[in-house]
């Protein structure tokens, strides 16, 4: 099945989601629901998962129709890697967590050697975060190796590997930051050309408007 998203603009200027499927032959295309399920979605298994920034929990819906559901105990966790949830610890102190949504395990990351001013959970077996001595970091979830690099902001994680976020500019910091690519396998950052990424939560996959069209990078082609 194929699933996306469309927003129908009222003369009023309201807005709505709608959610669509259709098989992969192209046929049997309908809208099965206008609730709003959130902005990281994922279809598995005849579901529509969806999360929020605001993590407020995560919601279901069955693909054929009907109202969305709340998964218990959800409060906090957003979609990482399906099917993953996670979420981020407010201070150094606390570890974030990772959540199985299909089979309950939890993981967390072990304490760092190094002093921690803040974490971010990113997936079920890297986590990022941000040291006291201001270099973002990566490590692997059981401590087996660990990652550094200043002047990089770290939003999200793909495939366990590529760090999707921004690059300071010291010169001039009020200027725009360009977007870039931290790959934790060789430890470089890079930057790229596009005005703005959504990542997929299943895949190593980014895309971008352009134009027309959707500009797609394979991250796991790199």
């Amino acid at each position: 099945m194929v699933v996306w998203t469309a927003y129908a603009f009222g003369k009023d200027g309201s807005q709505t989601a709608e959610y669509w499927t259709m098989r992969d032959d192209g046929t049997d295309k309908r809208r099965f629901t206008t609730e709003d399920v959130g902005e990281r979605r994922v279809a598995a298994g005849g579901t529509l998962y969806g999360s929020s920034m605001d993590r407020k929990g995560i919601m279901r819906m069955p693909l054929a129709g009907g109202t969305p559901s709340k998964i218990a105990d959800s409060e906090g966790f957003e979609i990482s890697r399906w099917p993953w949830a996670v979420t981020a610890a407010p201070t150094g102190t606390d570890r974030p967590v990772a959540w199985n949504l299909l089979t309950g395990e939890r993981r967390t990351p072990k304490p760092r050697p190094q002093p921690t001013r803040w974490w971010t959970a990113a997936d079920q077996d890297v986590w990022l975060g941000l040291d006291a001595n201001g270099l973002t970091f990566a490590q692997a979830t059981d401590g087996s190796w660990e990652l550094t690099t200043s002047g990089f902001d770290a939003r999200s994680i793909t495939g366990g590997r590529f760090v999707r976020g921004t690059v300071k500019n010291w010169l001039h910091p009020n200027d725009p930051r360009p977007p870039a690519i931290w790959d934790l396998r060789t430890g470089l950052v890079g930057t790229y050309t596009a005005d703005s990424f959504r990542q997929q939560v299943s895949r190593p996959l980014l895309w971008s408007a352009a134009g027309d069209s959707l500009k797609v990078v394979d991250l796991a082609s790199l």
